[in-house]
């Protein structure tokens, strides 16, 4: 099925961007770890189901835990997750 959503627009699955994102906010050892990839990834995965549970909680755990409080867009994304868990 990943591969089929690949051949149809191009671009990558939303499961393969969680794990993208997982693999760079926890999964790998500290000095590998990119939070700011891993936004990147769990962002662009929230484009495609913007109400995945699953999602919310990892960009969730993301922000709360991240040490750089220079995230562009973190504020604003807590924001949008919180309006999310509201509907």
């Amino acid at each position: 099925m990943i591969r089929e959503e690949r051949e149809n627009n191009g671009c990558a699955s939303f499961s393969e961007l969680i794990r993208a994102g997982e693999m760079l906010s926890s999964l790998l050892p500290e000095n590998f770890r990119d939070l700011k990839a891993a936004e990147k990834y769990y962002l662009e995965a929230m484009k495609l189901k913007s109400n995945n549970s699953k999602l919310h909680h990892k960009l969730g755990i993301l922000y709360l835990t991240t040490p750089d409080p220079e995230v562009p867009t973190r504020n604003e994304n807590l924001l949008l997750i919180k309006s999310n868990a509201n509907r």
